[in-house]
């Protein structure tokens, strides 16, 4: 029984279970609010529900201060366009722009903790090389799954569509973003400039942050 047990928690802590998100171009409500700017075609989502932020990363990301923001870009002009990320910002309720966070930075906020590990190898002793290789090899799945999801720059040709996720540092007690915004800016071989802005809305449940669950948590 204590085998089982132990073996229980020990793989059910060092595990991950993440989902895609669907594309939004199947996202009715953002379909309703795409923006259309000069040919380009802009969709942009803040992904802050709880149910969302578990299934898509297995993670309560603003917890930690992550705030995924999925974009989704169409050329439907007759001319190609560059993508930089410099020119994806997010824009908040003051008109401050929100900093844009790495893959490796974002990853090293949300990556599981071995600390875990580290108190049951008191405990089981034996378990605990494995317990803390499963933390190392499921950390190794959140890096690579940032990576493959984050939205990449480069050339837009016409007829092309791009999508993926950028990562903002905010406040961990966000609670809206009413009046935020999304400002894609892109350029074309001449120099032109194209500005779309996506404007979003909704209230975000608090969250409490890890450092007041283990304030609470010492205090009980």
């Amino acid at each position: 029984m204590f085998f089982i047990f132990i073996t229980t928690i020990t793989v059910s802590c060092a595990s991950r279970n993440a989902v895609q998100q669907p594309s939004l171009s199947y996202d009715l409500n953002t379909q309703q609010n795409k923006v259309v700017q000069d040919g380009i075609e802009l969709m942009a989502k803040p992904i802050h529900s709880y149910a969302e932020l578990t299934s898509y990363y297995d993670e309560d990301t603003i917890k930690y201060g992550v705030l995924p923001v999925q974009v989704y870009v169409f050329n439907k002009s007759n001319q190609s366009f560059l993508l930089n990320l410099d020119g994806v910002n997010l824009i908040d309720g003051t008109g401050a722009r929100v900093p844009l966070l790495s893959p490796d930075q974002t990853y090293e906020r949300i990556k599981k903790s071995q600390w875990r590990s580290a108190g049951w190898a008191v405990a089981t002793g034996v378990f605990a090389a494995f317990s803390i290789h499963n933390v190392a090899e499921v950390n190794k799945q959140i890096k690579a799954d940032i990576s493959s999801r984050f939205l990449k720059s480069g050339n837009l040709v016409p007829g092309s569509a791009t999508e993926g996720t950028l990562f903002y540092n905010v406040p961990s007690e966000i609670s809206s973003v009413d009046n935020w915004k999304l400002s894609l800016v892109l350029h074309d071989n001449e120099g032109k400039q194209i500005v779309a802005t996506y404007s979003f809305s909704g209230n975000i449940e608090q969250r409490k942050t890890p450092e007041a669950m283990q304030t609470e948590s010492e205090a009980q």
